[in-house]
């Protein structure tokens, strides 16, 4: 085994006329952060940075799913939500009576139903 030999490689660079590189370069002289260092607020305030843009796409994304639920659910519970405003069981009953559909004993019979059941009456 024989003796390695490690040669440097010169790479030859092409550059524009009258340019030249540095022996040093700005930033060997520059401070970390330009002369501030590192502080303990600075800090603080990239992470409660962070925290508000995390909190408000949170919050974007809450309003925007019960926009999005409200449209789908608001539709078919019209319905099902508030008594429907109309005659009631009583008066209809009145109403057939008066038409002459039913007779007086079966008027009173389901008059009777409708009272002991609690149906609203609108008198």
């Amino acid at each position: 085994m024989g003796e390695r030999s490690f040669k440097k490689k010169i790479v030859n660079l092409t550059l524009p006329a009258g340019t030249c590189l540095p022996d040093r370069y700005e930033s060997e002289d520059t401070l970390m952060m330009w002369g501030y260092g590192f502080s303990w607020g600075g800090m603080l305030l990239m992470m409660l940075s962070s925290v508000i843009w995390i909190a408000l796409l949170a919050v974007v994304a809450w309003a925007i799913i019960r926009w999005i639920n409200g449209k789908m659910t608001s539709s078919p519970s019209l319905s099902t939500s508030a008594p429907q405003s109309g005659p009631s069981a009583l008066e209809i009953l009145r109403q057939r009576y008066a038409r002459g559909e039913i007779d007086t004993a079966t008027f009173e019979q389901m008059r009777e139903r409708l009272e002991s059941s609690g149906a609203r009456s609108y008198q």
